[in-house]
Formats: C-alpha cells, structure tokens, sequence
C-alpha cells in the first residue's frame, strides 16, 4: 500500500500539470472559434489577477492629464492673445 500512496504522490504533479494543458488547449481552441465559455474565463482572470504595472500605468495617466490640461490652457491663452476678425 506503500508503493501505491508513494507512486501517488510522485505523479500528482505530472497529472495536475496534464490536466491544466487539457484545460488550455480547450479553451485554446474555443478561444479561436470566439465562443463566450473562453472569453468569461479570460475576463475573469484578467478581473482576478494582479496587474504587475498598475503603479506605473497609474503615474503615467496622470502625467498625461497633466500635460493635456496644460495644453488646453496654453491653447486658451493663445486664442484670447490672437486679434478678433471682423
């Protein structure tokens, strides 16, 4: 019984890593014939899955207002110095 329970354990993780290929290769596959199981299950790992560069993409959006806001006001400034045609 020994050997049975040792075997068990030594090939767990070999069937574990087979059965999530399985996985993947049919959501792979329903993925590419855009079937909804595959996209509910990629936008709720996308939901459930940290985003490694939420920081920086988060600084940069600010910069980007920033420099937006201060191109609207410069344009503002040029529109009111430029001459009123008649």
């Amino acid at each position: 019984m020994e050997i049975y329970l040792g075997l068990l354990w030594a090939f767990l993780p070999w069937t574990i890593v087979f059965i999530l290929a399985m996985i993947a290769s049919k959501l792979m596959k329903s993925a590419k014939k855009r079937r909804g199981t595959a996209i509910a299950f990629g936008a709720v790992v996308q939901m459930l899955t940290p985003d490694p560069y939420a920081e920086r993409n988060i600084e940069m959006m600010v910069i980007a207002k920033k420099q937006q806001k201060k191109q609207q006001k410069k344009q503002e400034e040029d529109m009111g110095k430029l001459p009123k045609k008649k």
